[in-house]
């Protein structure tokens, strides 16, 4: 029975390391932006969103082309919150706690 363990071990250490380097990636995507969209590229280059509310220097649009899910359920809304202009934000209307957990992963 000793025996069984070091592979056992291993190759839960080889998955624990695969899932550490898609978490990264990840991670990594979202740094660079969201939906294909650069953090602080200008509103020009999206073409696709609608302004929903401006108020000064903010504004915020959303894509009323686009389907969003989470946890095979639907999103409710997505917004895209520019600051002067610039991406800066993105919120996320969830239609139930279940969705809030797909979107951790």
């Amino acid at each position: 029975m000793s025996t069984d363990r070091p592979p056992l071990i291993l190759a839960i250490m080889v998955v624990l390391l695969f899932a550490a380097q898609v978490i990264d990636l990840h991670a990594a995507d979202l740094n660079t932006g969201v939906h294909g969209m650069d953090w602080d590229s200008p509103i020009g280059q999206h073409r696709q969103l609608s302004l929903v509310r401006s108020q000064g220097s903010v504004s915020y649009y959303t894509n009323r082309d686009m389907v969003y899910q989470a946890a095979n359920q639907p999103v409710p809304g997505v917004i895209y919150g520019f600051y002067q202009d610039r991406l800066f934000a993105l919120y996320i209307k969830l239609g139930s706690p279940n969705q809030a957990y797909y979107l951790e992963e």
